[in-house]
């Protein structure tokens, strides 16, 4: 089990009863900027600390969550999470609970991933389903979205102006 966790791209981690993490493998190391093996033995607070990805406040912990319910998977869609290099990342992630054969709790289990590319992508492609690639000024989709917006007793009467500038719509 220990090569399929090493090959997977996600950070995976377990953490036992007591709170300790058990093993992480490579990605989680690189996830969070440790070595292999600097998590194992430590309480999982000292690492895992999932923050609001706007405002820094500090997330409802997911691993405790799963400690506490005993059996419902948490998951966190988007937080921030700060790395031992420093480095802050925008991660999502899902703890569930490990059961033994009777079903009862052992631990947790977190699996998590960079997304802070994945939202560059999305954020670049959303500014650019209502920017001109050319000019980067607000095209036709923008304009339809706000006037259906807009289009409010409260902000009636409503006027548009357009203009060509010296043949650059040509």
């Amino acid at each position: 089990y220990r090569q399929t966790l090493e090959s997977i791209g996600d950070g995976v981690v377990a953490i036992g009863r007591n709170g300790s993490i058990v093993s992480a493998n490579e990605a989680a190391c690189r996830l969070t900027g440790r070595k292999a093996g600097e998590m194992d033995g430590r309480p999982y607070r000292d690492v895992f600390r999932f923050r609001n990805e706007t405002s820094g406040s500090e997330l409802p912990d997911p691993i405790e969550a799963v400690s506490v319910s005993g059996g419902n998977t948490q998951t966190v869609e988007c937080a921030r999470l700060s790395g031992a290099d420093g480095a802050d990342r925008l991660v999502e992630a899902v703890a569930s609970p490990i059961l033994d054969a009777p079903g009862d709790p052992h631990g947790v289990v977190l699996v998590f991933r960079d997304i802070g590319e994945k939202r560059s992508r999305d954020k670049e492609i959303e500014y650019l389903s209502y920017h001109d690639a050319l000019t980067g000024l607000y095209n036709r989709r923008f304009f339809e979205t706000e006037l259906r917006r807009l289009d409010t007793p409260r902000n009636l009467p409503l006027s548009i102006v357009m203009g060509d500038v010296n043949g650059l719509k040509s």
